[in-house]
């Protein structure tokens, strides 16, 4: 979330570029400082559903954030733990003002847990975390899309190896599980045996 944007001069580039950006991509003195809260573990499980039948078109993606309990207790904990930050005034001399937002307001408008319940389902955003969508699973487990192997259950031939496989979104960054999935997964099929009709064959159906 974003507390602590500087003068209208330097603060502008954040606004067009996204939650890291600023002067000079950050680097440059007098830009916006962030001050940001998040939650590496959720609980809350959001859906992706096809708009179209062609694969150029985009999917529907609704992430349902903070919808569960735990996860909007924890956010509201971190933001008044930052808020207690802000207030010791140990920041008052490295910023012109401290805000919540871009707008300029003051952190005084989080004033109760209702108000940064409020502030919260409007600003929260994702982290570039998205990943869950095809998990794996046993090919009897009704939440699964992929077998162990990565193959699409009920599909022949057809292999997903990216963060969608995971059953749960990793309490880091998604690089490194990525690559090693993407590493198991591109063995077991590179390794697996061809079919009679060319095609590879399953992984463990040989």
């Amino acid at each position: 979330q974003t507390l602590a944007p500087a003068d209208e001069k330097t603060a502008a580039p954040a606004a067009e570029g996204g939650t890291w950006g600023g002067a000079g991509g950050g680097t440059v003195a007098g830009g916006p400082a962030l001050l940001c809260v998040w939650a590496n573990q959720q609980f809350s499980r959001g859906r992706l559903r096809l708009a179209s039948r062609d694969p150029d078109v985009h999917s529907m993606i609704d992430q349902d954030l903070l919808r569960h309990p735990s996860d909007l207790l924890r956010m509201r904990d971190g933001v008044k733990r930052s808020l207690e930050l802000l207030q010791t005034g140990a920041f008052d001399g490295a910023f012109d003002r401290i805000t919540v937002d871009l707008a300029g307001r003051a952190i005084d408008v989080l004033r109760d847990d209702t108000a940064i319940d409020d502030w919260l389902m409007q600003t929260v955003t994702d982290t570039g975390h998205i990943s869950c969508t095809c998990r794996m699973g046993a090919p009897d487990d009704p939440r699964a899309v992929v077998d162990p192997a990565g193959q699409v259950l009920g599909v022949e031939s057809l292999w997903v190896a990216d963060a969608s496989v995971f059953p749960d979104v990793p309490r880091a960054n998604t690089n490194l599980p990525t690559i090693a999935a993407a590493e198991r997964l591109s063995d077991l099929i590179r390794d697996a045996p061809p079919s009679t009709d060319g095609l590879v064959e399953p992984p463990g159906t040989a």
